[in-house]
This record gives structure tokens, sequence and C-alpha cells, in this order.
């Protein structure tokens, strides 16, 4: 076999001279490629869309308003916020609207005949509480303090005690039906001593309605307060016999100033002195009138306890002491007052056992 010759090195550079030439031909024909058309920077691009959104925003909320009977900015501020930001604002005004709502509510139930007969109620029991401490000192005060701690008790809406006209409006109702209370319960306790009714006679129609549970404890209270009226009558005549001296004393005094003859006046006023001492000596005692009731019994109240202190040294042999002294009182009604074989010996409950009024018996005591 032949071998073939060996390639001639001219061969070889003329072939790669020819790819070369023919390479540098091409790009020489080759027209030059266009530069690329410069981009926008990209926070330049958002930018536009933002502006974009916005103005589209703007539009919807002007024909939104138009629809809705508005201003036609009044959701330009609205419009530039951010979805979350919106989200946010429109929660914020469902609150604020849910809040006026109930503001409103409550100013509309306190104002309500049905909130004055519920609270009118409620006072009745506060005072038949055979532990009240007293009738008219700090009494409105008081109630209102506990009413606070406890508004489902007396139906207070909780928005009303955050507004102070409805505060003020809740504070003068309690004060005014307590005075309407008072002067009620005084009437009826005068109509029967008269009829010397029994005790279960003048419970009854003392109690408010709604299953209100008596016990004996709210007899012996009740019998107390018609033994305080027996007492108190007498008291107040006394005070009008003191009250007519007084004036005796004073025209005499008067009198013995015009005289002309000095031995007499000096006699006739060494005895008026003496009786202006014994006058001075009743004026020291109050001069009490048939409208003060309620002030006498809350007198008589702070004597027993200032008695019980002095007698006893602990807080429940003091309250030992006073259900002691009440247990006298009305075992002594009953006497006074038998009434007849038909009426009950003794309540219908040994104890309380609704919760509110329990409460109400526990909580108004200072």
């Amino acid at each position: 076999m032949e071998e073939s010759p060996p390639p001639s090195e001219g061969g070889d550079g003329a072939s790669h001279g020819g790819e070369f030439d023919q390479g540098r031909r091409a790009r020489s024909i080759t027209p030059p490629s266009s530069p690329h058309p410069q981009r926008r920077p990209r926070s330049e691009s958002l930018e536009a869309e933002t502006q974009q959104e916005q103005k589209r925003l703007k539009q919807f909320g002007v024909s939104l308003c138009r629809v809705k009977g508005l201003p036609e900015d009044a959701l330009d501020d609205f419009t530039v916020l951010s979805s979350k930001e919106m989200m946010i604002t429109v929660h914020a005004d469902m609150l604020e609207l849910h809040a006026r709502q109930t503001k409103s509510h409550a100013e509309q139930f306190i104002e309500s005949e049905e909130f004055k007969d519920i609270l009118r109620e409620r006072l009745r029991v506060c005072l038949l509480s055979p532990n009240l401490t007293a009738y008219v000192q700090e009494v409105a005060n008081r109630i209102f303090t506990y009413a606070k701690q406890h508004l489902s008790t007396f139906k207070i809406p909780e928005a009303a005690l955050e507004d102070p006209e409805m505060t003020e409006r809740i504070t003068s109702l309690i004060s005014h039906l307590l005075t309407s209370a008072r002067s009620n319960m005084k009437q009826k306790i005068t109509n029967h001593i008269a009829s010397k009714s029994h005790i279960s006679i003048l419970a009854k129609s003392l109690s408010p309605g709604g299953g209100y549970e008596m016990t004996t404890a709210h007899w012996a209270r009740i019998a107390f307060l018609r033994d305080s009226m027996i007492i108190f009558e007498t008291v107040v005549e006394d005070s009008k016999e003191r009250v007519a001296t007084q004036k005796k004393l004073r025209a005499r005094q008067s009198a013995l100033a015009t005289l002309d003859d000095a031995a007499d006046n000096e006699e006739d006023q060494e005895l008026a002195e003496n009786n202006s001492e014994g006058g001075a000596k009743n004026t020291e005692e109050k001069i009490w009138t048939s409208n003060e009731y309620w002030e006498y019994v809350d007198m008589v109240l702070r004597e027993l306890r200032a008695e019980a202190c002095v007698a006893e040294t602990t807080a429940v042999a003091r309250a030992k002491h006073m259900e002691a002294f009440f247990t006298l009182v009305l075992q002594a009604d009953m006497k006074n007052h038998p009434g007849s074989s038909s009426h009950p010996a003794v309540p219908a409950f040994d104890k309380v056992t609704v919760q509110w009024q329990k409460s109400i018996m526990t909580g108004l005591i200072w």
C-alpha cells in the first residue's frame, strides 16, 4: 500500500488564510446591531403605577360619593391609604359607630319609664334590707356606689357610667325615688298603726312584687320602724310643747322690758332669767318636726350601734346584740298587734335565697 504524501505547509497556510479572509469579509458586510432601548428605573415605574392607582381610586371615590349623596371630596383622604391602612380605618370607624349606638341606646333606656320602674323596685328592696345602716344619711351615695359594682342588678347600662350627664341623671333619679319610697313607707306604717294590723299585713304592704323574700329579720326591722313611729309621734308632740313654752318665755321677757317699776322689773327679770335657764336647757334638745321621722330613725340606729360597741368587743357579738334587740321589738309588736288566727306566726322564708336580694342585704352596710 502506498503512503499518502504529507500535506505541504503551503496548503495548510492557504487554507487558514482563506478562512480568515472569509470571516473578515463576513464581519465587514454584517450591519452593526442597534443599541438596546434604555429601560425606566424600577422605582420610577412603581411610583407611576401608584399614582395611576391613586388617581383611579380617587375617581372611583368621587363617583361613589355622588351616588351616596356625599361631598365629592369626602373620601379623598381615604383613597390615598394603603390596603392595610384602609382595613384598620374601617374597623376603627365601625368601633366608633358601635360606641355611638351603645351610648344612644343607654340614653334612651335611662330616660325610659321601664328603667325608672326597675330602679324604684330595687330601691324599695334596699330600704327594706334588715341590715341597712341608715335611711337618710349617706344612703343615696352608698346605694349608687353599690349599684356601680352591681350594674346587672339595677339594670344600669355600663355606657351610662362613662358619660357625666347620664351619671348625674341616674344619681338624681336615685335621690328622687328614695325620697318618694320613704314617704310611701312612712304613710303605710302610719296607716297600719291606726288599724293595728298584724306584722305580716304591714310587711306585705311594704314588700315589692316579683317574688321578694321576707324573713324574720325583715319582720323585726319593720316592727322596729313601726315602734319608732309610735315613739316619734310622742317626741313631736313634746317638741311642740317645748316650742310653745319658749314662745311664752320670750313674750314674758318682752313684756318685762316695758315695765316702769324698777323693783318689780328687777324681781320679774330674775324670775325670767330662771325660766330662761330652764328654757335654754330645753333648747339644747332637738326640736323634732313631723317630717323628720327618717332622721329620727337614723339617730336611734346610731345610738343602738353605740350601745352595742360598749356592750361587746367583736363585730360578731355586736351584730348579735343588735339582732337580740330587734327580736324583742318584734315580739312586743306581735303582742300589741296580735291579729287573728289566720295570720301567719312566722314569715314564709327562713332565709333569703335570691342572690341579688341577698347581696343587697350584705352589701349595704357601712
